[in-house]
């Protein structure tokens, strides 16, 4: 197989790329659900809903911000990933199906460009086979299927062809494409941020060239020019530089110990056997590995050796394996606990881009493998390949509907009490009701802490005319997270419902400064206001309505009622 593409050239790889996409992730192209966060952040968010009216808001609010309001924990800026969101509802509707194949098309693209760069790199058949394997990596099944993955493929995509640009021989329009593409990362996901020391290491041990070298600084000026400009930006709309929600780990050492045992269990062996795949690692699943215990120190101590002799072989001989043991590492840091303290001990998309690294070696190996016993090796690969075709296309079917989805968390992590909230939900939703108060209950008994299995009770009591019991779990929400704007709708709804408008009232103004576009409140909001007989201050709200919910069939109605009532 490797001759014949090397015979045939780059056209024949590329095809080859596309058809083992295709075999991997081709049962996204069915998938309609929106699933987990796919659905807070695509489909239920109003910002996108309203259109190109809702394009300046998207740009100027955090990426969690625009699903939940001011309530979010994580603060994260990505317009430009949002805006393909935007386009992509614009030009092909609500369906979740184009929005799949947008994220193969660019699964695709990405490995076209890690072939291209492979083949400035690497042997022909190393190019060859690297690129082969990182198309059916199976950790990459989430970035793919997932449609919030895209930050991952599109943020990977950006930052290769900026590599490609930006390397010599450099002509002003390279120079301008690359720094412009780099710049336009920044603003897909926050690791972008490293991409210049990934470009130095290059730089050094491909070139033997240093950052401040006459033909290299003001590539690296610009890359720093960029960064302080994005920093800016971001400081502006968020107000804050970083956050990840409440830190997983009370301190540095547990983090590190842990983590590194957890890059060789959850990270490594997926990658590399398509086994032990799974979406949600959330705490209990993985327990801390102490400092006192004896087996928590030897991942962590290998790590840090084989680093440390990398960054030695680098600096001193620029060792090519040590370039892409350390560089493609680098944009994991944000992810490892070490820069910035996560709420989640990690996730396999987090391993797209970093796994870059990775497939070069295995394509190195395949190639010495292939000129020593061409047969055998290629059949070794075939059947790898295959193996790693099925382990995605398995996985990727995980999100083709929430029932599917959250089975399979629980299955790999029957401990996570959100995943049964959600759980619990669909399956209510989907008429199992018994089962889906039972995972809500487990969800309880496993978090007491945690507000989404109480307001999901809350909601399904009130949808089936239990007010009393909706009354009670929505307080027991509240009670647990006052940052819930659906939850304090559904409070004022209740309180509605029992003639407490003026609860019911302060209720919708709590959920609005939280979530200033949220429909259901904008609505009932106004028809409190109009019922009092405040006419012109209910006009903003039916106006909100309509713009948040143009496909709610009251928005029309709406719109009617603000012109109406306009002076």
């Amino acid at each position: 197989m490797l001759g014949s593409l090397r015979a045939n050239g780059k056209a024949a790889v590329l095809a080859a790329l596309a058809l083992l996409c295709l075999a991997a992730y081709g049962p996204t192209l069915t998938q309609r659900a929106y699933v987990h966060d796919d659905s807070w952040i695509i489909d239920r968010n109003a910002l996108l809903d309203a259109g190109p009216a809702g394009a300046g808001t998207l740009v100027a609010t955090g990426y969690w911000e625009a699903a939940q309001g001011a309530s979010a924990r994580v603060h994260e800026y990505r317009p430009l990933l949002m805006l393909s969101y935007l386009v992509q509802r614009l030009a092909t509707g609500r369906a979740a199906q184009p929005m799949h194949a947008a994220n193969v098309l660019l699964h695709f693209a990405v490995c076209a460009l890690v072939f291209l760069l492979f083949r400035r790199k690497l042997s022909p058949a190393a190019a060859i086979a690297g690129a082969l394997a990182f198309a059916v990596m199976p950790t990459h099944a989430e970035a793919v299927a997932a449609l919030t993955g895209r930050s991952e493929l599109l943020v990977a995509g950006l930052l290769l062809a900026a590599w490609l640009l930006l390397e010599r021989p450099l002509t002003p329009r390279r120079f301008a494409a690359g720094a412009a593409l780099f710049f336009a990362a920044l603003f897909v996901k926050e690791h972008a941020l490293l991409f210049p020391i990934l470009l130095a290491l290059s730089d050094w041990t491909f070139d033997r060239a240093l950052p401040w070298s006459r033909e290299r600084r003001r590539v690296h000026a610009a890359l720093l020019a960029s960064i302080a400009l994005y920093l800016g930006i971001r400081l502006a709309v968020l107000t804050i530089p970083f956050g990840g929600g409440e830190p997983c780990f009370t301190d540095r050492l547990t983090a590190a110990l842990t983590v590194g045992r957890f890059a060789f269990t959850r990270y490594l062996w997926p990658s590399l056997t398509g086994l032990g795949l799974c979406p949600d690692f959330a705490r209990p699943l993985i327990p801390d590995a102490l400092p006192g215990a004896l087996g928590s120190w030897p991942p962590l101590l290998f790590l840090a050796g084989l680093y440390a002799a990398g960054a030695v072989a680098l600096i001193k001989r620029r060792a090519q394996w040590a370039f892409w043991l350390c560089a493609s590492s680098i944009f994991l840091l944000p992810t490892a606990h070490v820069l910035v303290p996560l709420d989640t001990i990690g996730a396999q998309r987090f391993l797209y881009l970093p796994s870059v690294g990775l497939c070069a070696g295995l394509g190195v190996l395949c190639a010495r493998a292939y000129a020593v016993r061409p047969r055998a090796a290629l059949a070794a690969g075939m059947i790898v390949l295959a193996w790693q075709v099925w382990a995605c296309a398995s996985f990727a079917r995980v999100w083709r509907s929430g029932i599917a989805y959250y089975e399979t968390v629980i299955a790999c992590n029957p401990v996570s009490a959100r995943a049964r909230s959600a759980y619990g939900m669909e399956l209510i939703l989907a008429g199992r009701a018994a089962e889906g108060e039972a995972q809500l209950a487990e969800a309880i008994r496993l978090t007491p802490a945690l507000a989404l299995p109480y307001y999901n009770l809350a909601r399904y009591a009130w949808d089936r005319g239990d007010v009393s019991g909706a009354e009670r779990r929505i307080s027991e929400s509240l009670v647990r997270d006052l940052g819930d704007a659906d939850a304090w709708v559904l409070s004022a709804l209740i309180a509605q419902s029992r003639g407490r408008d003026a609860e019911a009232e302060a209720s919708l103004r709590r959920a609005l400064g939280l979530s200033p576009w949220n429909p259901a409140a904008n609505f009932n909001l106004a028809r409190l206001e109009l019922a009092s007989g405040r006419a012109a201050a209910s006009i903003p709200h039916w106006r909100a309505f309509a713009k948040y919910a143009p496909d709610d069939p009251d928005a029309a109605r709406a719109a009617e009622i603000a012109d109406r009532l306009r002076p």
